[in-house]
């Protein structure tokens, strides 16, 4: 799992630790169930504190992305993966919706723009 926090203008780092989660979750190389790191072990991975950790497993946690299991750790959730789901859904969603409307603004026919899904799709 690859985690970038940066220093300014990108949020509080308990927040970029929670993006940073759901994306390696998105790409997949985080798997329903699999087991993170304990709190104060990602905490010294990521130099940051114990307490900024905390708080991102508990956001995620809240969010049904994460399970805690007392003694035994913390884990990736089904329901994280189906927000996985729809959340890529989601992002699809946007992208098609932005490629629509700069095909619109360049001229573009519907036909033309549906030929040229029709390839992307088949790559």
């Amino acid at each position: 799992m690859e985690i970038i926090l940066r220093d300014t203008g990108w949020g509080p780092i308990y927040k970029q630790i929670e993006e940073e989660i759901k994306r390696n979750i998105l790409e997949g190389k985080l798997a329903d169930g699999q087991q993170m790191p304990s709190i104060r072990q990602f905490a010294r991975d990521l130099r940051v504190s114990v307490i900024t950790t905390k708080r991102a497993y508990e956001d995620l946690e809240g969010q049904g992305i994460l399970r805690t299991v007392p003694g035994k750790g913390c884990y990736v959730t089904r329901q994280g993966l189906n927000w996985t789901r729809q959340e890529r859904d989601r992002q699809a969603r946007q992208q098609l919706a932005s490629a629509a409307q700069e095909a619109r603004r360049a001229g573009m026919d519907l036909a033309t723009a549906k030929e040229l899904l029709a390839e992307y799709w088949e790559e």
